[in-house]
């Protein structure tokens, strides 16, 4: 999957999105809470972007991936979490 490229699946309702990207299709409100700490789903529609990792709400949505690999904000709490260790 390259950047830009719409994933050929739509995230269903409770599932967690896979990569980091932007939403090209549809809407729903997103669980960030893991990631972030808001206590409440944020909504997100078309072009706003979605973290990889966070609990896809009652929507149906495409996604496209900003990057490869593990989610961007992951691997950086990953890594700020071992420094401080």
């Amino acid at each position: 999957m390259c950047c830009g490229q719409v994933t050929g699946r739509s995230s269903s309702p409770a599932k967690r999105s896979r990569p980091d990207g932007r939403i090209v299709q549809g809407g729903t409100s997103v669980n960030q809470a893991m990631l972030t700490g808001e206590s409440q789903p944020v909504e997100k529609g078309e072009g706003d972007e979605v973290i990889g990792g966070a609990v896809n709400g009652e929507g149906a949505i495409s996604v496209s991936p900003g990057r490869r690999g593990a989610s961007p904000l992951c691997r950086n709490c990953s890594r700020l979490a071992h420094q401080l260790a």
